[in-house]
């Protein structure tokens, strides 16, 4: 019985608005009819309502990361969270994070899963043995004193690193198997390759494929593919400890945190989110140009880009793409950019350029959306 449909990537792109209007009513049709993609859509409502049930209260970015870490470890494993190390807004997210976990692995697994769990002490390299109905497809080579699990449920496999360095090797996947690493911050699936990953202090600090080809997505950001010899690291380099304060640190006089604009994104994005896409275009435009040294410029860049699509201005839309991407070309929103350059050059019957833009995702192994973004351009 087959249990997966290779449009299925097609849900997310409608639900954010990314497919052109011919793809989104051809998205549609399949839908009528495909009864794995229907279930997906609906499995993904739901999950959305659950998620509106946790409450609005946010508590500190690093102590979410390691939240969220530790409880999809423990809805993998069967292990209940320990509630008296939670508050209430965390006991909500490990609801919501295992009632989610649960969904996945009844959607995805035809039989009763057999589950196996490796652990590496800092003595350890190589993951412990033990008798499992299904082999572990992943060989793990550990730093001294790295923090990591790898279980197996079915065809899922996840290594869960909390701290510090692994080498992995990963055999060719099978139809229907896949791999994860989740790191604190973020998630790598890998279909068969040797790579490296460091995280430090709830970080990733550096993802290195050695050969074939992994997809890294970074909480909060876009898909980045890293083929053999790339290697990723944070723009920002600000994860090395501290050892000694710098020079004459005692006598630096306190000043006031300057205003890096934050509070003008998130009104802006609220305006995106609530349909105002002109408005919150020009929101973002303002935003840009107020503060040349705002933390969150990248996004901004791509999201006035997206708001411009939203409300019809498909022309200024690519040209704000483009402009995204020369100032920032290895941004996180990278192929997204590229896709709406694409379809606006698609519109214009320009498919030299819409060829040009999707350049970098057409090389085999090809990615699916922009596979679809160029297959209906006119040779």
């Amino acid at each position: 019985m087959k249990t997966d449909c290779e449009r299925s990537w097609e849900l997310d792109a409608l639900r954010e608005g990314r497919l052109a209007e011919k793809d989104a009513d051809a998205f549609e049709r399949h839908l009528r009819g495909c009864a794995i993609c229907t279930h997906e859509k609906a499995f993904a409502e739901k999950a959305r309502e659950l998620a509106k049930l946790v409450p609005a209260k946010h508590p500190p970015e690093l102590q979410l990361r390691r939240i969220r870490a530790r409880v999809l470890r423990a809805a993998e494993l069967g292990v209940p969270a320990t509630r008296r190390e939670m508050a209430p807004w965390a006991i909500a997210i490990a609801a919501v994070a295992a009632a989610v976990a649960l969904g996945i692995s009844v959607r995805r697994s035809s039989s009763k899963p057999a589950t196996m769990a490796a652990s590496a002490s800092p003595a350890s390299i190589e993951p412990s043995s033990a008798t499992i109905a299904e082999p572990l497809t992943g060989s793990v080579q550990a730093s001294g004193g790295a923090k990591w699990r790898q279980t197996r449920i079915g065809n899922i496999e996840r290594v869960t690193l909390e701290d510090g360095a692994l080498r992995i090797h990963v055999r060719h996947q099978s139809l229907g198997e896949r791999f994860f690493v989740d790191t604190p911050d973020g998630v790598i699936e890998v279909r068969g390759t040797t790579f490296e990953v460091e995280t430090f202090e709830g970080h990733t600090t550096r993802v290195a494929v050695d050969e074939g080809f992994v997809s890294w997505r970074m909480t909060g950001a876009s898909e980045v593919l890293l083929h053999a010899g790339d290697s990723w690291k944070p723009h920002v380099p600000a994860l090395v400890r501290a050892t000694t304060p710098p020079p004459n640190a005692h006598l630096a006089p306190a000043t006031a945190t300057a205003d890096d604009g934050s509070e003008t994104y998130a009104a802006a994005v609220i305006l995106l989110n609530d349909g105002e896409f002109s408005r919150a275009a020009d929101a973002l435009a303002e935003y840009l140009a107020a503060y040349p040294n705002g933390r969150d410029r990248e996004d901004a860049s791509y999201l006035r880009a997206v708001a411009l699509v939203r409300a019809g201005h498909s022309d200024e839309a690519a040209d704000a793409a483009e402009e995204h991407l020369a100032a920032y070309p290895q941004s996180f929103h990278r192929k997204e950019a590229s896709i709406l350059i694409a379809r606006v050059a698609r519109q214009h019957k320009d498919c030299d350029k819409a060829r040009r833009a999707l350049a970098p995702w057409l090389t085999p192994p090809a990615d699916p959306e922009a596979e679809a973004t160029i297959r209906s351009c006119a040779n």
